[in-house]
């Protein structure tokens, strides 16, 4: 089993992209959940190779935010192993 790290982000710092690196390096999967944060913030995003963004078209709370992850992991990851 394989350990995901979840990121639920709004208007995001750039210290999202080391981070992001930091964990994938570890041999971790990262989960970032965009929740809305809006086209200014596109660049933060884009630049989180090997990480999986999910998007929100608007601001919707950290709780919808993991939720979203939750169920993008349940899908995903039901049929591994």
């Amino acid at each position: 089993m394989k350990t995901i790290v979840i990121i639920p982000s709004y208007e995001p710092e750039e210290k999202l992209i080391p981070l992001t690196q930091q964990l994938i390096a570890k041999d971790l999967e990262v989960v970032v959940v965009d929740d809305g944060s809006g086209e200014k913030y596109l660049p933060i995003f884009n630049q989180l190779t090997g990480a999986t963004v999910l998007t929100h078209p608007e601001n919707k709370g950290k709780g919808e935010g993991l939720k979203t992850a939750y169920r993008y992991i349940k899908e995903t990851c039901a049929n591994e192993e």
